[in-house]
């Protein structure tokens, strides 16, 4: 029988459009046996996805998460039960892991319903700004450099990660990670730009060109003239005809990823500690996958049990309506997730 890493690789090309230098770069960071979940039929793997662990700020905590990626099912076996399989599978492997919930990118609208059936919600929105949203004269003080290049990102990640964590509510990268995100951002011919002011990380700008646009997938920066500096250097360097900023959506605006919760209990545990004013009584009625998280929930006064009070009434949810519950509330963001 040929290796696991193999025969997802072959059934990756057969499946998704992207480059050989992607792919390669995919299996060489990204993938590892012990992520991956594989359905067999003989010696080929027909159905797969990568178990991807991430952190995310959530609830005033950092908690583990993992994001579900390279889902796919051979086309020859597909409406065959092979992914509901996998799925179910992954979910309850991810929660014997540690994570809490479970996050993903549908790569088409339609399977934003079909992974519903599953328990996910949409809950990951962001927001565009236009070129108008430079608004202010550059500052010649403020230097900005292209850093794609740069071999040691010590220093730009610890800028980074630092400012990521000031966000209550997203997906959070680590350094092994944010290697990878940098190894792509050359491979598709963009830019890592970043601003300095008086000697010290001011700001950064991660730049792609896309489809004639040019996009800022992520903007960081301390001051006004620092985002003025970053925004006009990446409209200077690709010249395209439009300019592109994706941003932390304030409401529902663009939906961009799904979640799942993993683990109803802790997940309410730590809603009830950041929410001790709020109550809750919930009944959970449906998650095929994890039957552990079926049952009662009491959340009051800063705790949650599992027990089932006499004197209050009960709503039923499924898993899916639980996490839009919780999630879509906190406006949660996530970025640079190589989707």
């Amino acid at each position: 029988m040929r290796d696991s890493k193999e025969e997802t690789r072959d059934l990756w090309r057969h499946c998704f459009s992207d480059s050989e230098e992607f792919v390669e770069l995919y299996f060489r960071r990204r993938f590892t046996e012990d992520r991956n979940q594989a359905l067999w039929e003989g010696d080929r793997v027909v159905a797969s996805l990568q178990r991807i662990p991430y952190s995310m700020t959530l609830f005033g905590c950092e908690i583990p998460v993992s994001y579900v990626s390279g889902v796919c099912t051979h086309p020859d076996f597909r409406e065959q039960g092979y992914m509901p399989r996998l799925l179910a599978d992954a979910h309850r492997q991810m929660s014997r892991e540690g994570a809490l919930i479970s996050t993903l990118i549908p790569a088409e609208e339609w399977l934003k319903g079909y992974y519903n059936r599953y328990g996910y919600g949409v809950v990951f929105y962001f927001s565009e700004s236009g070129m108008e949203w430079v608004t202010s004269p550059r500052n010649p003080h403020i230097p900005v450099v292209d850093a794609t290049q740069q071999e040691n990102v010590d220093d730009i990640y610890d800028y980074f990660n630092e400012r990521m964590f000031r966000r209550p509510a997203c997906m959070q990268h680590s350094k092994e990670d944010f290697h990878v995100v940098i190894a792509d951002l050359r491979l598709s011919k963009g830019r890592l730009l970043m601003a300095k002011e008086n000697g010290k990380i001011a700001g950064l700008a991660f730049c792609y060109p896309q489809g004639g646009v040019t996009q800022i997938q992520e903007l960081l920066y301390d001051s006004e003239e620092a985002r003025v500096a970053l925004v006009s250097e990446a409209n200077r360097l690709f010249a395209l005809p439009e300019l592109i900023c994706y941003k932390p959506a304030v409401k529902d605006e663009i939906s961009l990823g799904m979640a799942r919760i993993l683990q109803a209990e802790k997940v309410l545990k730590l809603f009830a500690a950041r929410y001790p004013e709020q109550s809750k009584y919930i009944e959970v009625i449906k998650d095929e996958a994890i039957p552990d998280n079926l049952g009662f929930y009491t959340v009051q006064n800063g705790n949650c049990t599992r027990e089932k009070l006499p004197e209050q009434t009960y709503r039923a949810v499924t898993i899916a309506e639980l996490t839009l519950e919780l999630l879509q509330p906190e406006h949660p963001y996530m970025s640079l997730m190589l989707n």
